[in-house]
């Protein structure tokens, strides 16, 4: 399967991956083409693996108190958005898990039923 011209894997697309500095802006991505989409969010999911990873082998840092509750969101963040198949390459998970965590500021949010306006986000009731 080709890429697309100016694809979220194309040479000039490389260095425009996600800026935890910014993490209001996404990067330039054909966002509406599902494989351009789930091609970026799959290497997003592998960053995070090795975020997770370089952090196990550190000496010491998952007894800091801080870095462990970080260390156990960006996981379960992970987790309830991917499954990894046999070849640990991270894939999208489809459908929502029950429970899922839509606010890393906010974890008690939850998504509300839908209504006419469309989906509800907000406090837990």
């Amino acid at each position: 399967m080709g890429e697309s011209p100016g694809g979220c894997n194309s040479p000039r697309r490389l260095t425009q991956e996600f800026d935890d500095a910014q993490p209001g802006v996404k990067p330039d991505c054909q966002w509406r083409l599902k494989s351009e989409r789930e091609r970026m969010l799959t290497r997003v999911a592998q960053d995070a693996q090795r975020a997770l990873s370089a952090v196990e082998q550190a000496d010491g840092l998952l007894g800091d108190e801080t870095a462990k509750a970080a260390y156990d969101l960006r996981g379960e963040l992970i987790g309830q958005d991917f499954d990894v198949d046999d070849d640990d390459v991270p894939r999208l998970h489809r459908g929502t898990r029950p429970g899922r965590i839509i606010s890393t500021i906010d974890p008690e949010m939850q998504h509300g039923p839908r209504g006419s306006p469309g989906l509800r986000a907000g406090p837990a009731r």
